[in-house]
């Protein structure tokens, strides 16, 4: 399987923290795109700055426009790749990625099987631990039947009870699925987040999966270029609000996850 992590060039630091981890030579480096230092006409040029302002009801930041430029440009080198199959599925990871201590063995398992998805997230982002109960209060998966098991430990993967903004941290797409992404249009700018996974469904037709434990989150030791940059836009509800909000909708987030999975 190939892999991939997305860098700035300048990010040197994150490249050694990244490479200190087991296998991590097995990666390809893939130059991000920086556009943190854009003046404010330039980001028009490279980006339908409108259609995001009338989707997400608010501006789109410098990062954002960067970390979705950067993952379409990997995603056409992987589509133009006559080296990988239509059905291989390529390992996307961001540089500031934390390997679980089962990454390994996990990735193993999902290259011995027939993945029903066209991405697969892995990991996500904003979470302090593998084994965060957060992710499956706030969006749960099905029941464990109806899951796909990972065939090692207690792994599943399915459908959640809705997408979420889990991060690009890390994730397996199908070369196939990139086809459905409008980006093979020169005329066509992006005007998505990068982990915009309900977009992704409702606009392309890509059907996104999600792995429970997570096996990659971000490195703690480094700080976010794009959640440094969208904290300025995004004012968030007070914490203990939040988790009530969580554990009152909890019971019918599963059973959406279970209708989800039983239909889809």
């Amino acid at each position: 399987m190939r892999k991939y992590i997305i860098s700035l060039e300048k990010d040197r630091l994150r490249k050694e923290i990244f490479f200190r981890q087991k296998n991590a030579i097995t990666f390809n480096i893939f130059n991000a795109i920086n556009t943190l230092n854009l003046n404010k006409e330039q980001p028009n040029s490279i980006f339908n700055i409108n259609k995001f302002n009338d989707i997400y009801k608010r501006n789109v930041t410098n990062g954002e426009i960067g970390c979705t430029l950067s993952h379409i440009s990997l995603h056409k080198k992987i589509f133009n790749d006559n080296n990988i199959g239509n059905d291989d599925f390529v390992l996307v990871s961001e540089d500031d990625i934390l390997f679980s201590e089962h990454f390994w063995d996990v990735l193993s398992k999902l290259e011995k099987q027939t993945i029903n998805a066209d991405l697969l997230v892995l990991g996500e982002s904003k979470i302090s631990s593998f084994s965060c109960k957060k992710i499956e209060i706030k969006a749960p998966l099905s029941l464990r039947p109806l899951n796909k098991k990972v065939e090692y430990r207690n792994f599943v993967y399915g459908y959640p009870s809705h997408y979420y903004y889990a991060g690009t941290v890390c994730y397996l797409i199908k070369k196939s699925a990139i086809a459905k992404f409008p980006i093979h249009n020169n005329n066509t700018l992006p005007y998505w987040l990068a982990d915009d996974f309900s977009l992704f469904y409702k606009e392309f037709g890509i059907k996104t999966k999600m792995l429970r434990p997570i096996i990659a989150i971000e490195n703690p030791i480094l700080e976010s270029n794009l959640e440094n940059d969208r904290s300025i836009i995004s004012p968030r509800p007070k914490k203990y609000r939040r988790k009530i909000m969580f554990l009152l909708k909890y019971p019918f987030k599963k059973i959406i996850a279970i209708i989800i999975n039983i239909l889809r």
